[in-house]
């Protein structure tokens, strides 16, 4: 019998056959309904303070994005993938290297982009 440790923490118990051991204090259904009897109850101050952590949680995710995008378009531009590189990663390479493609083939990373755009900008 072991825990699974993170950060320092130990969290779930872990028997010698490697499943969790339950905590037995609240089931997975039971959790799930709690969450929503709470939010049903939500008054619109605490809705709103989620709104704006939601908010600020898109923006940060925005630039991150950015950020892996540029790194991702540089990595194609000078030729070479990072280590460690999944195939399907290759699409975003091709995406930002518009000249190492064929002219008007779209890629997965082109959909890719677009979908992320378009899930950022959804409304809560």
């Amino acid at each position: 019998e072991g825990t699974a440790k993170y950060g320092g923490k130990d969290y779930d118990q872990v028997g010698e056959d490697g499943k969790k051991i339950p905590h037995g204090k609240i089931g997975f259904e039971n959790l799930a309904k709690l969450i929503g009897k709470r939010w049903q109850e939500l008054d619109a101050d605490g809705i709103e303070k989620y709104k704006q952590l939601a908010d600020q949680d898109m923006t940060r995710y925005k630039k991150e994005m950015e950020v892996f995008l540029t790194k991702e378009a540089q990595a194609g531009v000078d030729g070479e993938l990072p280590s460690g590189a999944l195939a399907g990663t290759a699409g975003f390479y091709s995406m930002m290297n518009p000249q190492k493609r064929k002219p008007g083939v779209k890629t997965e990373g082109e959909s890719m982009k677009k979908k992320i755009k378009k899930e950022a900008t959804v409304e809560l």
